[in-house]
């Protein structure tokens, strides 16, 4: 439960604070962006696709993800293997 609590921090902790590089290029909120969703994420370019925006932006606007342990569940078994075949085939 520990991990758990600490994954979900985490990941607010980065929705929160972004990269701050971010020079004024979207909502300063992910929560207000539009949402985005599983299938619309799968097509963005990699360089895109990785972000932590849009990573918070995915989690944020969609329902499914509410459940932390639904989005932990979707880190683990999409985002780590797509991320780690997009970093292969660079």
């Amino acid at each position: 439960m520990t991990r758990l609590l600490q994954c979900g921090l985490t990941m607010l902790a980065i929705a929160v604070a972004g990269c701050g590089g971010g020079g004024g290029a979207g909502p300063a909120n992910p929560t207000e962006a539009e949402p985005l969703t599983v299938e619309q994420w799968r097509t963005l370019p990699s360089e895109e696709r990785f972000t932590d925006e849009t990573i918070a932006r995915l989690q944020n606007t969609n329902p499914e993800f509410e459940d932390t342990e639904a989005w932990e569940t979707f880190l683990r078994e999409v985002v780590v293997p797509e991320r780690a075949k997009a970093n292969a085939d660079k």
